[in-house]
């Protein structure tokens, strides 16, 4: 079988993270491919503005904020500002949690995360699942292999 020469991150950390129940070294996997996949964009997007003056994610003009003078606030204004940024704060932390938790997922001890035992601070800190991930040599070939495919 040629598994070797054709995984992918996500076939393997379906794989090893998922089927062998090593919850903190898939999510180190996920995480140093959201910090390699961040190094490429910086990178392309630096070279993008260099060859053609043309950003790629951000277009290289500053937004200019202008301040109008505004009539006082109604109390129906207010409720309805505090109901929206309520709303925003609490879409926020449904956003940022899930990602706070992957980090600490990957900071601590596999079995407890398997247990359940991680909520929002790892019980015990290490560092097994990055010891793992960069001991791996067919993490690294998966690594390549997903930027081709992609």
């Amino acid at each position: 079988m040629n598994l070797s020469g054709s995984e992918i991150i996500s076939t393997y950390v379906y794989k090893v993270g998922l089927k062998s129940f090593q919850y903190s070294y898939s999510t180190a996997i996920n995480l140093f491919q959201t910090v390699i996949n961040l190094v490429i964009l910086v990178t392309v997007n630096f070279i993008s503005r260099r060859l053609t003056k043309n950003w790629i994610i951000l277009r290289g003009e500053l937004m200019k904020i202008t301040h109008k003078s505004r009539r006082p606030k109604s109390l129906q204004e207010k409720i309805f500002d505090v109901l929206v940024y309520g709303m925003a704060i609490l879409l926020i932390l449904l956003i940022i949690y899930p990602l706070w938790f992957v980090i600490i997922a990957s900071f601590s001890n596999p079995q407890d995360v398997a247990t359940g035992a991680v909520w929002f601070w790892p019980k015990s800190w290490s560092l097994e699942g990055y010891k793992t991930l960069f001991a791996q040599p067919l993490i690294w070939r998966s690594y390549f292999n997903t930027r081709i495919a992609s």
